[in-house]
């Protein structure tokens, strides 16, 4: 059963450790298309800067859960392997364990958070989310879109 749980836990450490390889290369080049936007923008540049660095700090989770799990797994085959000291490497896989699922806790919790944000800002100030007049690339209105022709 151990081993089964064992190999459960090495598939998502490579998934975490997948999964930050491409939030670090999203951020990257996020990171590149913010120092563009500055030119163009200086606060949406800036903004945008912003999102990326947070963006790096979700990869950087991402890779201390994998860490985590990687430890925990590493103590369970010891618990396999050993007959002494079980508890000791019990211990240290529980502790391991909570340390991560605290971690996705915090995840989930910012996620939540982030969507009703964003679920607020989309329906009491839809130009905020660039769907209304003057919204930044919004595509239902806004100075100079004319998108018709005038008579």
């Amino acid at each position: 059963m151990i081993n089964t749980l064992n190999g459960w836990m090495l598939f998502l450490a490579i998934m975490h450790f997948v999964g930050a390889a491409f939030i670090f290369l999203g951020g990257c080049f996020g990171a590149f298309g913010a120092i563009t936007l500055l030119a163009v923008n200086p606060l949406w540049g800036i903004l945008t800067a912003v999102q990326m660095l947070l963006v790096l700090v979700l990869g950087v989770g991402l890779v201390a859960e994998g860490a985590m799990l990687v430890q925990a797994r590493s103590a369970l085959s010891k618990v396999v392997a050993s007959d002494v000291d079980d508890q000791k490497f019990l211990s240290t896989a529980f502790q391991r364990l909570k340390f991560f699922f605290m971690l996705e806790l915090v995840w989930f919790a910012l996620n939540v958070f982030f969507a009703l944000l964003g679920l607020v800002t989309a329906l009491v100030a839809p130009e905020m989310a660039g769907g209304g007049l003057g919204g930044l690339g919004g595509m239902g209105g806004g100075a100079g879109y004319d998108p018709g022709g005038s008579w």
